[in-house]
């Protein structure tokens, strides 16, 4: 269909056309449309315009938010990747830190017995040196004075021989001389490498003493700093334990005060509601010498009778004052009765609130005393373990 007002170039069908050409050509109408379906049609393209655009536009979207979320995923993917490797490499590195720990803790432990085996090693050598020194001293010693005695020796055998006529034989054979001597000299010798080895080992003991009492001491000195911390930690908590028997003190008169003072309040409750209760019945008294003076009034009012007019205006005001009076009668047996609940919740969360602090109170003061009695133990331990050291 055409849109347009004017007719130029529509397609004009005469009656003697054939019956083939009329059917393929649809009929088209000279008859110009109305404005206002011209506008609904326009308006309703442009709607299709229009959410075309829109539709093209939240695809572009959907396709630019999928791209992401596919963006996304892949780093997800990868950082999930990445964070295996690096908890795998993390277990893989603390394992290689405990192994590097052990051959530490092991190489500290050589190296401390080698150090050990050094120093009796050295001490040894020392030791050994001193006497080996002192051997030789006495060694050149011993040769000087014995080569001096032989020499004497032989000056006085030349002496003997010259004066009286001795026989060789009878001389002493200084081989034999010597050789005793080369043999004392060794068994001197070899009880002098004995004694140096015992030296040395006694040396090397003694080392070990040392060191254990080194530790000792350093042990000691780090038992006395701790028993100075355990000290002054019995001492604060002595001061914390007098704090909390104060607040409990405190808390017990505060909470039998308020144990009183809730004795009281009810008794004066009590006696409240007595005077309400006696007040209701006054009150009754009264509604009932109301009705009684309203019999009274209505029997004096008989003579108005006849004034209809009055009559009713007399029941409506007395309709109205009934009404008036019980609205207020039952708006004071409310607001009591709303005042006794309020007073009696009050007094309630206050008595709850008062043995909820004196239970926690008393809790406290238990692990007081608990961490007291631990501190105690813990310092009387000290004490004794420093005692012994």
């Amino acid at each position: 269909m055409y849109n347009d007002n004017n007719n130029e170039g529509a397609p004009v069908v005469t009656p003697g056309s054939d019956n083939k050409m009329n059917s393929a050509v649809p009929m088209i109408s000279h008859i110009p449309l109305p404005q206002w379906k011209a506008a609904v049609e326009l308006r309703h393209q442009n709607g299709e315009v229009k959410w075309r655009c829109k539709f093209e536009d939240s695809e572009k979207k959907r396709k630019a938010l999928l791209t992401q979320s596919q963006k996304c995923e892949r780093e997800l993917a990868e950082l999930g990747r990445r964070y295996q490797l690096l908890c795998n490499e993390h277990i893989s590195v603390k394992k290689q830190l405990a192994a590097k720990d052990a051959k530490l803790a092991q190489l500290q432990e050589v190296s401390e017995r080698m150090y050990r085996e050094y120093e009796a090693l050295k001490s040894k050598h020392d030791v050994q040196s001193r006497v080996m020194e002192d051997a030789m001293k006495s060694a050149s010693q011993w040769y000087m004075q014995n080569r001096e005695l032989k020499r004497k020796s032989a000056v006085l055998a030349q002496r003997c021989l010259k004066e009286a006529s001795v026989s060789i034989i009878d001389i002493p054979d200084e081989a034999d001389t010597a050789s005793s001597t080369d043999g004392d000299l060794d068994n001197l010798m070899k009880t002098i490498k004995e004694l140096t080895d015992e030296v040395g080992q006694l040396q090397a003991e003694l080392s070990a003493t040392r060191l254990q009492e080194f530790e000792a001491q350093e042990q000691s000195m780090s038992l006395a700093f701790e028993l100075e911390e355990e000290k002054s930690r019995r001492a604060r908590a002595e001061t914390e334990l007098h704090e909390l028997r104060m607040m409990k003190d405190n808390l017990g008169r505060v909470s039998r005060l308020v144990a009183t003072e809730m004795t009281a309040l009810r008794e004066q409750c009590q006696h409240e509601k007595e005077e309400a209760q006696r007040m209701k019945l006054e009150a009754d008294e009264a509604q009932k010498e109301r009705n009684v003076l309203k019999h009274q009034s209505t029997l004096l009012m008989a003579d108005v009778i006849g004034d209809g007019k009055l009559m009713r205006l007399l029941q409506e005001v007395e309709v109205l004052k009934r009404t008036l009076e019980e609205e207020q009668q039952r708006h004071m047996m409310e607001l009591q009765e709303l005042q006794d609940k309020l007073d009696e919740r009050e007094a309630e969360a206050q008595l709850e609130l008062m043995e909820e602090k004196l239970r926690l109170a008393e809790s406290e003061l238990h692990c007081a005393l608990q961490r007291a009695e631990q501190a105690e133990k813990r310092s009387s331990q000290m004490v004794t373990r420093g005692d012994i050291y």
